[in-house]
């Protein structure tokens, strides 16, 4: 005699994968700086960073993850086209020295690019 074993599907979507997360919100919270992926990484960090009430944490951390970001080539042209150059030149005068010092490192990663360099006279006043 074979045995056999009886399954139960549902077919709600919730019940059959519970552990799936929340539809996508393209709403932006200032405390989440590293949730979004592939296409929208970068466009993020850049909605991120200009909140005005963003903590100085959570600005460091970003610049953080874009100083790691920036070194494929592909990721630093991304950055450019999403004015991440003049966002990270303002940022040189927050008045956190941790902040001012992941810009710094951002921006000298910038000048290895030479598009970045053509449009690179915007952060000198900066410095």
């Amino acid at each position: 005699m074979q045995s056999y074993e009886h399954h139960v599907v549902c077919e709600s979507l919730q019940r059959r994968h519970p552990y799936l997360q929340e539809p996508f919100s393209s709403d932006i919270d200032p405390q989440q700086i590293t949730t979004a992926v592939f296409d929208r990484l970068i466009p993020k960090f850049r909605e991120v960073l200009i909140q005005a009430e963003l903590k100085h944490e959570n600005c460091r951390d970003a610049l953080k993850t874009l100083n790691e970001l920036v070194k494929l080539q592909e990721n630093m042209d991304t950055m450019i086209d999403n004015d991440l150059l003049q966002i990270t030149a303002n940022l040189l005068k927050h008045p956190q020295y941790e902040v001012r010092e992941q810009a710094a490192i951002l921006l000298s990663s910038f000048a290895l690019s030479r598009r970045a360099r053509e449009i690179f006279g915007y952060a000198f006043p900066m410095l």
